[in-house]
This record gives C-alpha cells, structure tokens and sequence, in this order.
C-alpha cells in the first residue's frame, strides 16, 4: 500500500490517503532525495512512532509524539530511552532532511549522538 501525507503549514500531517503506483511514480520524479525509512508505533503510547532509517540516513532514528493539545504537549513526560529533541534541526522533518548532503547530514546527526 502506497500513502501520501498531506501536511499543514507548521508540518502536522492532517491527512493520509492511498495513491497508485503511477501517482507515486510521479511524485518520486519530484523529490530532492530518496529516503527510506521502517516506522513503528510504540505499544505503550499509540501518540508515539518511531522512523529508523536506512540507505543514505542510517543512524538516524526519529522518535515523533504526536499532541492533541499544547497542554498535554506541555505535560508530556518523555520515555526513558527517548534520547536529545532533535526538533530545531534539520533532522527533524522529511522535507529538510532531503535537502541536506550526505556529509551535512554526518555532521548534523553527529551533534546528537550520545558518546
């Protein structure tokens, strides 16, 4: 199954719906890059997914939490094994990951990387 994201201004996707095989085929002729990622949904929070991606942006595994409110989003304990908020870098969103080369992205991932 193919699915494509329809997002807000401020990134928040407002819509999935499923597309063919030739409208996905179009749409890829119009990306910056390819990127492939597994996504998973934590058991324990149905808010929270996980990316892990691979090819070109191995490393990078992405914890999203998505909030119904600035006030749950305000008084969200974070998991344990979460690691740093990456959410003022470019690793934060699919549309500017692209658009990074391949050694601004070790750079950039390197910032978050625990030692």
């Amino acid at each position: 199954m193919l699915e494509k994201e329809i997002l807000d201004k401020n990134n928040v996707i407002i819509e999935k719906i499923n597309i063919s095989e030739e409208e996905f085929n179009k749409l890829k002729k119009q990306a910056y890059s390819k990127i492939i990622r597994d996504s998973y949904l934590y058991l324990d929070d149905n808010r929270v997914s996980i990316k892990k991606y691979l090819d070109k942006y191995k490393g990078l595994i992405r914890v999203e939490v998505k909030f119904n409110s600035i006030d749950e989003m305000n008084n969200y304990e974070p998991e344990n094994w979460m690691e740093t908020e990456i959410i003022n870098s470019p690793l934060a969103f699919d549309k500017y990951l692209s658009k990074l080369s391949g050694q601004e992205f070790l750079v950039e991932l390197n910032k978050y990387i625990r030692k």
